[in-house]
């Protein structure tokens, strides 16, 4: 009434003053949906901060259960952002097995090649063959120049040689 919004902010409000002229859009605030939201943390406006939330349990190394880390990488692997990608390398070095195992499936999803490397080391020289496993899948889906012969030599048991002739 009174001509006057009486308004609660959604987001900053910095510019913002009393008595500034406001604009009616005519719609209710709205936030996306459908397949691409689906398994999304979502804020209020519909940013998407699953990823950030999904990296700080991932990296979280005390107080929570390994398994739930390893499904907060391979979340984070399928979603495949740019800033996702740090937690998932260091996943692969952890000493958890399982978070282990599914950084390096996580690694695949994202298809990256700069995650070749980590990947190379980690099929060639994890103690765990289900992690070796993963790592080699990984490659696989990623591709690119020297995999094969990579993926050969570590079947080879020329794991030195292979590593040095290795590029990302």
């Amino acid at each position: 009434g009174e001509s006057r919004a009486r308004c609660i902010a959604m987001q900053p409000t910095e510019g913002m003053v009393r008595g500034m002229t406001a604009v009616d859009l005519g719609e209710p605030i709205s936030v996306p949906v459908g397949r691409k939201t689906l398994g999304r943390v979502l804020g209020v406006l519909g940013q998407d901060r699953s990823v950030d939330l999904l990296a700080r349990i991932a990296a979280t190394k005390n107080g929570i259960d390994g398994a739930v880390r390893a499904s907060a990488l391979v979340a984070l692997g399928r979603i495949n952002a740019e800033r996702s990608l740090p937690v998932l390398l260091s996943g692969i070095g952890t000493g958890d097995v399982e978070v282990r195992r599914a950084a390096a499936q996580a690694l695949g999803l994202t298809r990256r090649a700069d995650a070749k490397p980590k990947l190379l080391t980690a099929y060639l020289k994890d103690p765990d063959i289900q992690v070796r496993n993963f790592a080699a899948m990984s490659l696989a889906r990623i591709g690119g120049p020297n995999v094969a012969n990579a993926l050969l030599g570590g079947l080879n048991g020329t794991n030195a040689r292979s590593l040095r002739g290795f590029s990302a």
